[in-house]
Order: C-alpha cells, then structure tokens, then sequence
C-alpha cells in the first residue's frame, strides 16, 4: 500500500476533517487514493478458532475506512465451502457539501450495521478451506476495474486450514514455504490478488480442542501464507498484532484438529523433516453403489442384502487404501415419489452413513469421508415423475444410490 493511500485509512479513524482534507487535495499524481475502493474480508468463524473479536482495532478500522470510501464491501464465509455471506456497495449521501460532522455521524452509523453483520458469520459445514476462502475473495475483487479502485482484504481466521489444497492436518506445518508455493503452482491454486493489500489478523490462534502452536509453528504458519499471497501479486501483507477472544466458539461444526509439538529447545532440530510438504493427488473417479449393487430397504437407511452391499462397498474400500491421500464425499441420493424433501434429504444422508460406517468397519480413516444426504435434489437426479403424478419406476430406481466422488474432483462442484 502507498504511502498516500495509508494516510487516508488513519485519516478516516482519527478525524473526517483530516479525510475530507486529504481526499479533496488536488493532488494528480498516481500515488493518490483512487476513485473507488473495493474491500473484501474472510471470517474464520469455526470451532477450533477462539471468537472473533469484531470491535478489535484493526477491524474497526475496516469498517469505519469502508464506509468512508462507500466501498464496494463482500464478507466471505471461511468453511468447508466458502461463499459470500453479505455483499453490498456502501451508498453515497444525495446532499452535497456535507460538513465533517455530518459525513463522521453517517460513517459511525454505518460501521455500527457492518459490524453487526459481520458478526452473522456461520459455518454451513465441518473443516475449513481457507485458501477456497481467499480465492472466493479475490474472485470479488478482481471482478472490480483495477484501474479505478483501491483494493483491500481483510483475513480474520487462525489460517489453520483443515480441508483442501492447504489441508495442515498432513503436516504442511512444518513445510517451506516455497514448496508450497510450488505445489499451488503445479495446480493453479494461487489466488489472484494483483493490486490487492491484505492484512491478516488472528493467524494462528486456536482454541481447544486444537492445541497452541509454538512459537515456531506459529511463525512458519505466516510465512506460508504470507509466501501464497505474496505469489498471488498481492502488494503488501500485513499480519496485526490485536489480541484475540479467550473464548472458544460453540455449538459449531467440529473441524479436524492439527498435531502440533510442544515448547521446547532442539539443537540442530529441523523442522521441515518432521512431516511431508503439501502432497497434491489426482482425483478419483466417481464411483456409483447403485440401487440393484447396493440397495436398501424401503425408506429405510439398512442394506436390503447386507452380503452383496459389503461386496461392493469392499471394492470402494479397496480404491481408497490404492489413493490414501484423497478425501471424498459419500453421497445419498433417493427418488422422488414421496415429495418430501426433508424426510429423502435425511434419508438420503443415513444411507450415505450407513456407507461409511461399513468402510470404516473396512479400515478406512472416517476423516477422509464426508457423508452428504442430497434426497431428490442432486445434479444427477432424472425426472422419475409421469404427467399423472405416478412413479416412473425405472428411473426412481436410478435415483436410488450412493455416490463416492473425489473432494477435489469436477464433480464435487455440484455438491451443496
């Protein structure tokens, strides 16, 4: 960030007469702040992160820079499955010649709405995919014309990434930076964050049941991420110093946790050695346990001829001890005679349960399955309704099935 464009962010905490001074400067030259700001910022709310503290110095100053700009605001989700949760463009006053005053009491209004939303953040599902996050955000950003704006993310989250490209429960950890940069590469994971300041709060802190990092670990932790932005054009990245919540989130779906070491001194100890750089897998194919290899009874989530389902799903286990690396989804799905879409989406997701529990029974780790119930509304689903309202029986049957599909595959994107 220039030195023009710094000035005007503590110009809008300390004083809007100083703003109202600086961004009505004469000033032509290419270090001024631009026209346009657009702002974006990923909230790590999740249950091994310890509660965001909203009313923190950093992200009030956000919110108040925000609203001065009237930005172009996106706050992002940071789950499994990032998506905007809030995305608006702060409007500006039909008055003209608004004394400071004024312009300071509808900046603190706005900031007191923003703040209240931010806090709406809600993980929709297990693990953390920060780096999904990121991308979801420059994605945003990069959306606005970078020849007119400003732009800036904000990161509220440990970093401690738990599904995904950046998955640190495979001892990323203890990985070079660079490396991991390199394995992005070989992917095209790296986010495009070109002309993009971030500034990152909170990396790093935990709550039980994840266990603290040490020092060094914490420390190599922004050196990944900051090396990842970097990478990805950002222009500066900046890592606060805000002293987060002692408190833990609750009721929040569980997120796997990380092993970490412990506080103590290792002579010509090297870390890096201790686990494996960020390993990069191809997908596996999409496997589909149907209604006549494995089938249930009706409305029911227990295996009609328990023999021939374990047959089958043994084949699937056999598949996953060959990718030990990959993580799947186990996916339910039912036909749509019933016309209830709560009961099949439930249904649907006992079913997929009943799966994994038989692969675990098989050996298979259940963190690298996650079972999903899509009832009758999943992408596959074919029409097994006639124009009389009565079951097309073969199709229904085709409907009837679960699915192991790759986290990483093309077909998971059609997963919610």
């Amino acid at each position: 960030m220039n030195m023009i464009k710094r000035l005007v962010k503590r110009a809008f905490v300390i004083t809007s007469i100083l703003l109202v001074f600086i961004l009505a400067s004469g000033c032509a030259s290419d270090s001024q702040a631009k026209d346009n700001a657009g702002y974006a910022i990923v909230v790590g709310a999740h249950s091994n992160g310890r509660v965001i503290p909203f009313n923190s110095e950093t992200v009030q100053n956000a919110l108040t820079y925000i609203s001065y700009r009237h930005a172009y605001v996106t706050f992002i989700n940071c789950d499994r499955d990032p998506e905007p949760y809030f995305q608006t463009k702060i409007p500006e006053s039909s008055v003209k010649n608004l004394s400071a005053e004024k312009q300071k009491r509808i900046a603190e209004s706005y900031v007191k709405q923003l703040t209240e939303i931010i806090g709406q953040a809600t993980p929709d599902s297990s693990e953390v995919d920060t780096l999904k996050a990121i991308q979801k955000a420059a994605q945003g950003l990069g959306g606005l014309d970078g020849a007119d704006y400003d732009k800036d993310l904000l990161i509220l989250d440990s970093g401690l990434s738990t599904s995904g490209y950046m998955d640190f429960t495979s001892g990323m950890l203890y990985a070079d930076p660079q490396d991991v940069v390199a394995a992005l590469e070989e992917v095209n994971a790296i986010p495009n964050l070109s002309g993009v300041d971030v500034t990152w709060s909170f990396c790093g802190d935990v709550a039980s049941p994840q266990k603290e990092l040490t020092v060094d670990e914490r420390d190599n932790l922004k050196k990944i991420w900051e090396a990842v932005l970097l990478k990805g054009g950002a222009n500066t990245v900046t890592f606060t110093n805000d002293f987060s919540s002692a408190e833990a989130y609750q009721g929040m779906p569980l997120v796997s946790t990380v092993e970490v070491g412990e506080e103590k001194i290792e002579v010509n100890a090297d870390l890096r050695a201790k686990a494996p750089v960020i390993n990069v897998t191809d997908p596996i194919e999409t496997v589909v346990l149907d209604n006549a290899s494995v089938q249930f009874v009706g409305d029911k989530d227990i295996f009609l001829d328990e023999v021939i389902a374990r047959e089958k799903i043994e084949e699937v286990a056999h598949l996953l001890n060959e990718h030990p690396d990959n993580q799947v989804y186990v996916i339910g799905t039912t036909a749509s005679g019933r016309n209830d879409e709560a009961f099949c989406q439930d249904l649907s997701e006992r079913r997929a349960k009943a799966v994994v529990e038989v692969l675990k029974e098989m050996g298979i780790d259940e963190g690298r399955m996650i079972p999903v119930g899509l009832g009758f509304t999943d992408h596959w689903h074919v029409e097994d309704i006639d124009g009389n309202g009565n079951w097309i029986e073969e199709n229904a049957a085709k409907n009837r099935k679960v699915m192991i599909i790759d986290v990483n595959s093309e077909d998971a994107s059609f997963v919610s």
